[in-house]
C-alpha cells in the first residue's frame, strides 16, 4: 500500500529536480547561441549516431550517466566532449567536466 502523501513528497522532489535541470540547459544552450554558436540540441534518449556527425564539440548537459550515454556514442576519438552536471546539488557528477549549481548559473554559465 502506497502513502500519497509519500507520492506526493516524491513527485516534488522530481519535480523541482527536472524544472533545475531545464532551466540551467536552457540557459547553457541560449548562452552558445548568443555567442553565434551553431547549435544542434538532441535529448538524450533520441540521440542517434548521425546526431554526432560533423561536429567540433559534443556538451551533455545533465549528470554522469547522461555523460556516459552521450560519451558512449561517440566513435571519433578525436572529437571533444564537455560533460556538464546541471543540478550538482543533487548529483555528484564525478565524470562531468562542469558543475553549474543553480544558485549561480547566472554568473558560471557566460
Amino acid at each position: 500500500m502506497q502513502s500519497s502523501y509519500v507520492e506526493n513528497v516524491l513527485m516534488k522532489t522530481w519535480q523541482e529536480a527536472a524544472n533545475i535541470h531545464i532551466t540551467v540547459a536552457d540557459q547553457i544552450i541560449q548562452s552558445f547561441k548568443d555567442s553565434g554558436r551553431q547549435v544542434q540540441v538532441t535529448r538524450d534518449y533520441q540521440l542517434t549516431d548521425k546526431d554526432l556527425e560533423n561536429k567540433d564539440l559534443i556538451v551533455s548537459l545533465g549528470g554522469d550517466g547522461t555523460f556516459l550515454k552521450t560519451a558512449s556514442m561517440v566513435k571519433v576519438n578525436t572529437l571533444p566532449i564537455v560533460g556538464i552536471n546541471t543540478d550538482p546539488a543533487r548529483s555528484v557528477g564525478h565524470l562531468t567536466s562542469i558543475k553549474i549549481p543553480y544558485e549561480y548559473r547566472k554568473k558560471e554559465i557566460p
